[in-house]
């Protein structure tokens, strides 16, 4: 049980410290041991262990564990942006299980609403106080093996992504037994979040990057490492002055590496570095040092130095020696080149790995970064797949307008107006002109600009919070309390919407405002976002404390009851509706796209930004989420991230005249999507088992619960549901003007117009076979496999079927060529026959295959087994053309190339492949789903490969630069 939620009421806190204390180490409770009925507080408190610039250490008796803790709190109460940033440490702390690394034990919120977490104590000093205490001694190696294992702790993080950023000789504790702890990960941040850049560290221990605020990596955790290794050398952090001769001539060559000026010049992660520092302690050679004889001699007298005076009898004994010397350098020369490339290999193996999570979960700013340092590692198929899958992703343009010259914007007008803050003041900039809007000694916190004309402003005075509107001439029209907390922001048609805990105000263009209460008496509004309600009056949709949402409009309230938002968006802080539908983000930087009436959550992933503070709709529907950490672009249909700008680009955004304007952060930017609708997937809410191609390359449909047909093209796309049902086989009429669907299920066979969505009806819609496969024969013929032994032809124009044979076993999957003409059918006993229609011509069987493809043009056959092997044929005479060996995970489904050059590959593990089928190479491989890859498919023209996955998301991985 957590300090957040004991069984009988939120956990408490004493203000004093209750019971003796010694040197701030906590005691037994009183109750000696013995079980506590925790009906007080559980933590009680102690004396302060250390203060910095937003939180506070205090030491803690734990009574349920009986055990002494240090609780970790923000100094100031009701910082939101303090308490975000808390949570978030705990969580990285938490997430990095090591024992060179502070464990956090607990986290939970305190009687007055603000967070904590617990963590161990560690006894002992600073490494700061270590080595004061021994600079006078002359052997370096204790201190050196300190920071050995600081930089093993370090390396620890770099494996899971994550760089300190903050490493220096306060934060790195020295235990009474020896053991060495890193402290306080406040800074630390994710690969793809570092290389953003920002200011940060502590003077003397920071890379010169972090100190400019340039972008940074685990190379900037190494300067950290190489200045704390200095201080334990010389006595001091980094400077101009060279290094003592006193210090080793190897820890020298360790030194300059780990504190050179450029990033690209030092050890590439923390890893590297504690490889050489364990070798300079177990005295072999190091990376960073070339070795001399003398080198070696000087290792292996501190090493053997009893064996060294007695083996200097004799030239012939110092000879010996040496020979021996040299064979052993050059043996452990060998093995340090094979451990730098198992080393290297580890280190692409997790690279690819993170790369990959990426992918699937659509994070591409940091699958694009990873691919580009895991092509340097040698994995080119990787980087190949990685880039692939997000070519196609809809493009951002990035133009800056115009700098804010010290007045910072909170809102922007079509025709460049701006409402900003300078000096303390609302000030209005429009063509030249500059309006101060007095509303001191008041704190502005939002201005917006209004469709209808005029503003609204919200701001903090003495006596709470209020409202005020303006009006075209920006005079005031109205002011309004509003009393309790922070106030939201949002406006539907003619009307502001502003609210917070207990009401919200429909304020119209004429300043007449009304109050309304969406939630029960007494029960506080989690969140609030305006909608339409028809006929131009205000509309709203709250999320209430009791878990239920309420739709406003005129003066009828919808209620339901919404347990998934409860059990999975608990901190949420923001809305915005989308057309039919809620978007919610939380503080603990979580996004979701929530269906209403039902408050059933269709979507939800993490945001890049951090902690949402707010939401803004576009007309198109994406989503403007402004964050901790940044601003972002959303487009919810699609779970899809446009666009990321870090802090230090944007701290806030809106949409104007077709484009999203990012501002606060110095200048005003544009960001508007490049021409063309590039799509790269779909997203069904169940799962996908299967995708093909129109013939002329213009349509793709993936089929699932339903039928998603996507036109890449102009990003035109419809969804059609078939409720109960799943669809296992697609399959595009010769002429491209009708979708054959085939259905796992009743009503097996239905006929969709692609370019609209319409279906045709049919008798064929009360069909009673359950398809597993189809083809169209001819351009007015379909054919059905079913899971027994019927196959089944519909002509269409008759709209007349017959049993068209029975075959010995169960049809288990079928291959056509794009160009026509006969195509091939495997059976579930290997079986393999020619099929022109209405006959069929035995093949040589292929037993253990469990998927057939078959090349564009007709003249190259892949029959492949789920254990990775593949076996090519000439579809001509059925000789062979050679086999391949392709490991994996097993392998769902295949397809060839137009002409039979390429072979991709779907995998149980949600794994892509793409084969060189002369070379034998592979050249592209990605984990593009979290589930199994069930279907993969070439475009015509062979420059895009769409898969679906059960995870139900359909890719389109685009494998040309340009059309070919």
């Amino acid at each position: 049980m957590t300090a957040g939620e004991p069984a009988d009421g939120p956990a408490r806190f004493e203000s004093e410290w209750v019971g003796p204390r010694s040197d701030g180490v906590a005691v037994a409770d009183e109750a000696g041991g013995e079980d506590v009925a925790l009906d007080g507080p559980r933590y009680r408190l102690g004396g302060e262990l250390g203060v910095g610039a937003m939180g506070r250490v205090r030491v803690a008796y734990d009574r349920l564990l009986a055990r002494e803790v240090a609780l970790k709190q923000v100094r100031q109460d009701g910082d939101a942006a303090a308490e975000a940033a808390l949570l978030r440490e705990a969580r990285v702390t938490a997430g990095l299980d090591h024992p060179g690394i502070v464990a956090v034990l607990d986290a939970g919120i305190d009687p007055d609403g603000g967070r904590f977490y617990a963590m161990r104590v560690v006894h002992g000093q600073s490494l700061a106080e270590v080595a004061a205490a021994a600079s006078a001694r002359r052997n370096p190696t204790p201190l050196v093996r300190a920071v050995l294992q600081c930089a093993q702790a370090i390396a620890y993080a770099h494996a899971r992504g994550v760089v300190h950023r903050d490493l220096s000789s306060r934060n790195v504790r020295v235990g009474a037994h020896g053991e060495v702890v890193v402290m306080d990960w406040g800074l630390a941040a994710t690969v793809v979040e570092a290389a953003r850049g920002g200011v940060c560290g502590t003077p003397g221990y920071r890379a010169p990057e972090l100190a400019r605020g340039e972008p940074a990596g685990p190379t900037a955790d190494v300067w950290s490492l190489g200045a704390l290794l200095h201080l334990v050398l010389v006595g001091g952090a980094p400077d101009a002055a060279a290094i003592p001769r006193r210090v080793p001539r190897e820890l020298r060559s360790l030194l300059a590496r780990a504190l050179a000026p450029a990033p690209a010049e030092r050890y590439p992660d923390a890893a590297a570095l504690a490889r050489d520092l364990s070798a300079f302690l177990d005295g072999t050679p190091l990376a960073a040092h070339r070795d001399r004889l003398w080198d070696r001699g000087a290792r292996l007298a501190r090493r053997h130095p009893a064996g060294l005076v007695a083996g200097a009898a004799g030239l012939v004994a110092v000879t010996t020696v040496a020979v021996v010397l040299g064979s052993l350098a050059e043996r452990r020369a060998t093995e340090a080149r094979r451990s730098r490339a198992e080393a290297r290999a580890a280190l692409r193996t997790m690279v690819v790995a993170r790369a990959f999570d990426a992918v699937v979960a659509e994070r591409r700013d940091e699958a694009l970064a990873l691919a580009a340092q895991a092509r340097e590692l040698g994995a080119a198929a990787a980087a190949a797949g990685i880039e692939a899958t997000f070519r196609a992703a809809p493009r951002m343009i990035v133009r800056r307008l115009a700098d804010e010259d010290g007045c910072a914007t909170l809102d922007v007008r079509a025709d460049g107006a701006r409402l900003c803050l300078a000096a303390g003041a609302i000030v209005l900039l429009d063509r030249g002109a500059r309006t101060v809007l007095d509303l001191a000694p008041d704190e502005v916190t939002r201005a917006r600009f209004l469709d209808a004309g005029g503003a609204v402003v919200i701001a903090a005075g003495s006596r709470g919070h209020h409202v005020v509107r303006y009006d075209r001439a920006f005079t005031v029209v109205g002011r309004y309390e509003a009393g309790g907390g922070p106030v939201t922001l949002d406006a539907v048609g003619r009307w502001v919407i502003a609210g917070n805990a207990g009401a919200y105000l429909a304020i119209d263009r004429d300043g007449r405002a009304r109050e309304v209460q969406p939630c029960a008496p007494g029960d506080p509004v989690r969140l609030l976002a305006a909608r339409s309600a028809g006929d131009g009056a205000p509309g709203a949709v709250a999320w209430c404390g009791d878990g239920s949402l309420a739709l406003l409009g005129d003066d009828r309230v919808v209620r339901t009851l919404a347990p998934d938002l409860v059990r999975r968006m608990p901190a949420a802080t923001a809305g915005v509706a989308v057309g039919d539908d809620l978007v919610i983000g939380s503080a603990d930087g979580q996004v979701a796209l929530v269906a209403l009436p039902a408050g059933t959550i269709v979507r939800s992933g993490p945001a890049p930004v951090g902690a949402v503070v707010r939401l803004e709709a576009t007309p198109d529907g994406d989503v403007i989420v402004v964050g901790a950490d940044g601003v972002a672009l959303w487009r919810p249909g699609l779970a899809t991230w446009l666009h990321v700008a870090a802090r230090d680009q944007a701290t806030d955004a809106t949409f104007v005249d077709g484009h999203v304007v990012a501002f606060g952060a110095g200048a005003l930017v544009a960001w508007e999507p490049a021409a063309g609708g590039r799509i790269h997937r779909v997203i069904d809410d169940h799962g996908l088992a299967s995708v093909a191609w129109s013939g002329d390359g213009r349509w793709v449909a993936f089929g699932g619960t339903g039928v998603h047909v996507v036109e890449p093209a102009t990003g035109r796309r419809w969804q059609r549901v078939f409720a109960g049902q799943t669809v296992k086989s697609l399959a595009f009429a010769p002429d491209d003007q009708l979708l054959a669907v085939g259905i796992a299920g009743d009503g097996g066979l239905r006929l969709v117009e692609p370019a609209t969505g319409v279906e045709r009806p049919g008798p064929w819609q009360t069909a009673s076979l359950r398809v597993r496969r189809l083809i169209y024969a001819s351009i007015d013929r379909v054919v059905l496999f079913g899971y027994g032994h019927t196959v089944e032809a519909w002509a269409i124009e008759a709209q007349r079927t017959h049993d068209l044979m029975d075959t010995a076993e169960p049809v288990l999957d079928v291959a056509t060529p794009r160009v026509g003409g006969p195509g091939y059918l495997l059976f579930t006993d290997g079986a393999l026959a020619r099929f022109d229609g209405d006959a069929l011509q035995a093949r040589r069987p292929a037993v253990g295959a469990s998927a057939v493809a078959l090349s564009g043009d007709g003249q190259v056959l892949a029959l492949i087994d789920h254990d990775g092997a593949v076996e090519l044929r000439s579809a001509a005479d059925d000789g062979a053309r050679g086999r391949l060996v392709t490991p994996g995970a097993a392998i769902l489904d295949g397809a060839l190339d137009r002409r039979g050059d390429r072979l991709a590959l779907a995998r149980l593990d949600g794994t892509l492949e793409i084969w060189d089928v002369r070379t034998r190479a592979r050249r592209l491989v990605v984990r593009a789903h979290a589930g199994r890859a069930a279907a993969v498919a070439f475009a015509p023209d062979d420059c895009t490969l769409a898969s679906a996955g059960w995870d139900g998301v359909g890719r389109l991985l685009a494998l040309c630069a340009e059309p070919r």
